[in-house]
This record gives C-alpha cells, sequence and structure tokens, in this order.
C-alpha cells in the first residue's frame, strides 16, 4: 500500500468515525449492535469505495439477541424512518423513508430486489432469521438502484459462513394483550394471545468453501377475538466459494412462506371469519468477483425474485349468499443481470461502470362475485424490461471525501430516463465533519398503472414519478459522546393519481399529476457503544406538504393542497438505553415516540379526514448467560416485553396495535 493511499485511508475511517451513528439499536448488545463502517456496500455498491451518504447499519445478531423478530420492528427507531402496520403482526407494514410514499424506498436481500414492480414492499414477513446486518442508506440512490430508490434503500445480509462449526437455536413463548380496534366495540377487549417464535442457525467452513443455514418459525394468534392468526416460515442460506486467491463466489437465497388470516375490512371492522392472505416469495442471488489486475476488479449479479400471493374471501358458510367474494392469485416475477467494472484511478480514487438489465413481469387469475350472482373471472398477464448504464467516481482528496455519479435507464414502456447524484464531506477542525449531497431519484409506474385490467385502464403515456433532493450534516465527537444533524429537502414531481371517473371511457384512469414536498431534519446523539452504561437518542422533525393535489379536491381525499401527506408524522423521537451489569447480563429499554398523522377514516363515504393521536411505546428485553451443562454448549435466558406500557395506539386509523407482549425464552449455542 502506498503512503499516499494510507493516509487517505487514514483519513476516510477518521471522516466516517464520526459521522452520524446507528441509534435504532438495542444497547443490550450496544458494542456491537450497530456500526456506521467506513465503507458501506449499500452506500456505493462496493465495500472499497468511501461513501459519504447518511447511513446506518444493525447487527443481526444483536437484534436477534433481544427479540426482534422482523425487520419492521428493527426499522422502528431509526431516524427518518416510519413504520405503519395494518394491525396485528403479520398485518401489512409500510416503511415511509423521509417523508416519502411507502413505494419510495428500494429493499434488497444480498443484493437482489424484493419489491413490487412499481416499488411497494410488504415488510411483515421479512424477518430477522439468518440476518447478519441491515444497510440503511437514506437519501436518493437511483443513480446505483434506479427504479424506487427515492428516499432511500434498505439492505439486508445473509449471514456469512464462520470458521468451523458453529450451531445456535432459540425458541421463546409470550403473549400478547388483546386490543380492538374503534368500529370493534362489540368485541371483548380482555383476554390474550399466544405467540412463538423458534430459529435454529447453523454455519461451518473456511477459507476456501463455507455455507451457512437458518430456519425460523413464527406465529402469532392476532390481537382480535377471531380469524387474526400469523404464520411465517423462513429459511436461508448462503454458500461462498474462493476457487483462487483472485476469485469469489456467493450464492444466496430466501425463502418466506406466511400466512395470515384478516376479519376487517377496510374500515376496520371484525366482520369475516375466514379471509385470509397467503404468500410465498423466493429470493435467489449468485455474486461474482473476479480480480482482473492490481487496479480492477469485475462483480458480476444474478438475481431471481417471485412473489406468489393468494387472497381469498369465500362465503363464511351456506347461508352466507349478500356479500361480495373473491379468490385471487398474483404472481410477480423479476429477474435482474449486472456487471460492473471497478478501476482503481488512483491510489485514493475509485470509478466503477456499471450496467443492468431487468426483466419483470405479472401474472394474476381470479373470479369474484357479488351475492347470488354468477363468478366473473379476470385475467391478466402482462411483461416490461428495462436496461440501465450508470457511472460513479469516489474517492478522497485531501480532506475531502467525494462521490459522484450518473445513470441512464432505457424502459421498455417509458423511454429514456436519466438520474445523477453529487456528494462531499469534509473533515474540518475540531473533530467535525461537514457534509453535503443533492441528486435525483425515479419510481416507475405500477403494471397496473400502465397496463389494462378488468377493473381499470392503465395509461401507456405515464413518465416516472421522480424526486429532487438535497441534505446538508454536521457531525462531532465530543469525548465519548457522538452527536449529528442531517438537515434534508425532496420535491415529489409526476406522482401518479388515480381518477375514479375519467371524462370518456376510453380515458386512462391514471395521470401523472400530484405534486409534494418534504423536509425536515434529523438528530442523533450517542455514547460510546462498548462502554457498560450506553445511550443514544435521534429525534426527527418532518414538514410533508401537497402542492398540487390533481384532480383531487375534497377535504375526504388523499391529496389536499398545503395539508400534510397521509400518515407520516410530523415528529419521531426515539430513546435507548443499556446497561451491562456483569459480562454475563445485558439490559435494555427502548422508547419510541410517534408524533401526529393524519390519516381518513374509511367507515364513512366518503371518508372522514382524521388525525391520529400522538402516542409513545416502550420495549424491555434482557439476557443472562446461564451456567453451561458442559464448557461447549452455554446458554442464555433471555426476556423481552414490548409495548410494556400496555399503550392503546392506531399506525393506521381504525386498526388497533397489540398491546403489552411478554416473551420468555432460552438460546443455546455451539462452536467447534
Amino acid at each position: 500500500m502506498s503512503p499516499a493511499f494510507a493516509t487517505a485511508a487514514r483519513r476516510a475511517l477518521l471522516a466516517c468515525s464520526i459521522a452520524a451513528p446507528a441509534l435504532a439499536q438495542s444497547p443490550s448488545t450496544a458494542r456491537d449492535t450497530a456500526r456506521l463502517g467506513p465503507m458501506l456496500v449499500t452506500a456505493t455498491k462496493s465495500e472499497l469505495a468511501p461513501s459519504v451518504a447518511a447511513a446506518v447499519v444493525l447487527q443481526g445478531e444483536a437484534l436477534r439477541a433481544r427479540g426482534v423478530a422482523t425487520v419492521g420492528d428493527a426499522l422502528r427507531e431509526v431516524a427518518g424512518v416510519h413504520v405503519a402496520q395494518n394491525g396485528s403482526a403479520g398485518a401489512t407494514a409500510s416503511l415511509f423513508v423521509r417523508g416519502g410514499q411507502s413505494n419510495y424506498l428500494k429493499v434488497l436481500v444480498d443484493g437482489v430486489s424484493v419489491n413490487e414492480a412499481g416499488g411497494f414492499v410488504d415488510a411483515a414477513n421479512l424477518t430477522t432469521d439468518a440476518v447478519d446486518r441491515i444497510e440503511i442508506v437514506r437519501g436518493a440512490s437511483s443513480v446505483l438502484y434506479g427504479s424506487d430508490a427515492v428516499s432511500g434503500v434498505v439492505q439486508i445480509f445473509t449471514r456469512r459462513p464462520t470458521n468451523g462449526l458453529r450451531l445456535e437455536a432459540a425458541v421463546r413463548g409470550g403473549s400478547t394483550a388483546r386490543k380492538v380496534g374503534r368500529n370493534d366495540a362489540a368485541l371483548r377487549a380482555d383476554g390474550h394471545a399466544g405467540a412463538l417464535d423458534a430459529t435454529v442457525d447453523a454455519s461451518g467452513g473456511d477459507a476456501r468453501l463455507g455455507w451457512t443455514l437458518g430456519v425460523g418459525r413464527h406465529q402469532h394468534d392476532g390481537v382480535l377475538a377471531f380469524n387474526n392468526a400469523w404464520r411465517n416460515t423462513t429459511a436461508a442460506a448462503a454458500l461462498s466459494a474462493a476457487p483462487d486467491a483472485r476469485t469469489g463466489l456467493r450464492v444466496t437465497a430466501r425463502l418466506i412462506d406466511a400466512s395470515y388470516q384478516y376479519p376487517t375490512d377496510g374500515a376496520g371492522l371484525a366482520v369475516d371469519s375466514n379471509a385470509v392472505r397467503d404468500e410465498r416469495r423466493v429470493v435467489l442471488g449468485l455474486e461474482a468477483d473476479r480480480r482482473l489486475g492490481a487496479r480492477a476488479r469485475l462483480r458480476m449479479l444474478a438475481a431471481a425474485h417471485e412473489f406468489d400471493g393468494v387472497s381469498s374471501d369465500q362465503p363464511d358458510s351456506p347461508g352466507d349468499s349478500s356479500g361480495y367474494y373473491y379468490r385471487t392469485e398474483n404472481d410477480n416475477f423479476r429477474r435482474t443481470l449486472e456487471t460492473r467494472l471497478e478501476l482503481q484511478a488512483s491510489d485514493a480514487a475509485i470509478v466503477t461502470l456499471g450496467a443492468e438489465g431487468q426483466w419483470q413481469g405479472e401474472v394474476s387469475h381470479g373470479t369474484s362475485r357479488f351475492a347470488a350472482y354468477e363468478n366473473a373471472p379476470t385475467t391478466f398477464d402482462e411483461r416490461r424490461r428495462n436496461v440501465g448504464w450508470f457511472a460513479q467516481a469516489a474517492g478522497i482528496a485531501r480532506a475531502v471525501t467525494y462521490s459522484l455519479g450518473a445513470r441512464v435507464d432505457d424502459n421498455q414502456k417509458f423511454g429514456t430516463f436519466g438520474t445523477w447524484r453529487g456528494g462531499v464531506a469534509v473533515a474540518a477542525p475540531g473533530a467535525v465533519r461537514l457534509r453535503a449531497s443533492v441528486g435525483t431519484a425515479f419510481k416507475e409506474p405500477s403494471f397496473i398503472e400502465v397496463f389494462n385490467t378488468g377493473y381499470t385502464r392503465g395509461n401507456a403515456a405515464l413518465r416516472p414519478e421522480h424526486a429532487r433532493s438535497w441534505e446538508l450534516g454536521a457531525d462531532r465527537r465530543i469525548g465519548s459522546l457522538t452527536v449529528g444533524a442531517t438537515w434534508f429537502d425532496q420535491r415529489f414531481r409526476d406522482m401518479i393519481q388515480y381518477r375514479a371517473q375519467p371524462e370518456t371511457s376510453q380515458d386512462p384512469h391514471y395521470f401523472n399529476i400530484a405534486r409534494a414536498t418534504a423536509r425536515g431534519l434529523e438528530l442523533e446523539a450517542r455514547t460510546d457503544e462498548h462502554r457498560p452504561l450506553f445511550a443514544a437518542a435521534s429525534v426527527t422533525a418532518l414538514r410533508t406538504r401537497v402542492v398540487d393535489a390533481g384532480f383531487q379536491n375534497a377535504a375526504s381525499d388523499n391529496f389536499v393542497v398545503g395539508h400534510r401527506l397521509l400518515r407520516r408524522p410530523d415528529r419521531q423521537v426515539s430513546l435507548t438505553l443499556g446497561w451491562r451489569p456483569t459480562p454475563a447480563a445485558r439490559l435494555a429499554a427502548t422508547g419510541v415516540h410517534v408524533g401526529a398523522r393524519d390519516d381518513r377514516d374509511f367507515a364513512n363515504f366518503p371518508a372522514d379526514p382524521v388525525v391520529l393521536d400522538a402516542y409513545t411505546k416502550l420495549d424491555l428485553s434482557g439476557e443472562i448467560d446461564l451456567p453451561p451443562r458442559r464448557a461447549a454448549a452455554p446458554y442464555s435466558l433471555t426476556v423481552r416485553v414490548e409495548n410494556a406500557l400496555n399503550t392503546s395506539y392506531e399506525d393506521i386509523r381504525n386498526f388497533a396495535a397489540p398491546g403489552r407482549t411478554i416473551f420468555v425464552g432460552i438460546r443455546a449455542r455451539l462452536a467447534r
């Protein structure tokens, strides 16, 4: 390594060490729960290129140790991220980053996109099973990831192999205090619902060939009195190989099989005893890495994602013949082939050139009927492709870390679209780091917005929704305390809007017409995570406004000029305290306060504008190592209490969130 590069690397490490830290982790495992690494893979698509992005890393081992079972729950405490779940465990969980739409976030599993075509991801069935870490990058990221990465990117990484055999098993059982929504007053609010989590993880191998395998089973009886159970089985595996010193291969797979029973209608009223949603998700990835010389590296990714969902609501009994009944099966798939060439332009600069081909498809079959009328079948089968080219330069020049990139996408439906992004970070006197970035991003239309269905007419002339954003940040280290602040500003344009009654019978239902803004401030602070007493806090202040409501002009509509975007809190505060009284004991308490949010009450027509109350939720966790029966098999007793104060709250109007949930379990670990 040359002296120039070594000096630059030290500067990068110093600059990144005082960057805004991750505040969404449990202090019970503070020393390894979250680190803002000097080279985030998700921020630059390379561990070699320095990053200037606002980013957070959550360690999967620490999340599982304190009983966090789903990715959605893990993200609740991250600055700038809000999770809105439609009721009990297993219900639809939407992710809002920096006030953007729920389909403005790119979610990857080992580099494989799991977004539906058009952006949305339901996080309810993404679990922490076999997860090594979760990287969260806030800000426009379409330059590297194309569509959907408007407000940020979340990437889930499967565990890496270990040298020698490692085996871990955990089981915990618990109960949840039942809750009822405001439209379910006739139901009993007392009683408890059972819950169970069980996981098994194994890994082994050596530097030449290694493997990991994990299986998790999650069950919850639901917070409502009937037909509210959730079942999730997740299996994940990875195989890594190094045929020689210049070549690396990695194969990953994640399979999810889940079922959620929902008794509620769109207004949140529990009225159905057999409505169910089943889903199966397959995520496959093949990564290849080849060094071409001292200054060049070739990377390739072949990826496949398939989502098969079945929603069914049949008559509850032979005499039930006055409602609306349906069964719909939807198959959404994506195939991706990407090639990247990394060139070390100098000792402290890396240039990345990449090309990506993506093929998407959606197939659905369904039947529906109203009352005693005959079944009406529907069929949908469409495909589209996208080719993207991108380039990025990242490096360090004196005290400045920089990143600059551009991308061009050629889509089969909307044609050519370009995005760009640039950022700098400056190491200033007094252990201060100043950073700034600006860029653009886009989200492609969904299939039903472009193509005709049995109920709507798509618009083949739709353009992508797009955004321009910028941010300014400052971070400083004061002794064992790190503090950071980030101001962000986003402007969303050409937002796609549904028009229920077009002017003519031949006009489409969807148009690029709405506009909105989202800006705010993220404050973060934390003490040294290696200390026995650990504290972390984050504050997010958010202001969203509708600039152009398009066709919508009523107070009950989703877009109202001058009003807030729905279901985004104006403030969110997280405080985490942890204590290690002994090396064998770990305790943690995390409180999250979520401010008021605008929403709609669909119990009436037209829907009533409402404001969801602010709430504060407290989670407690603890783990203590037990005397092992033999030296090679340590055990730990784990306890987790979610919503310890039994707070009644709603993420979405009329859908009650779970009450106090108590889990008790045991973990066993074996290593050779």
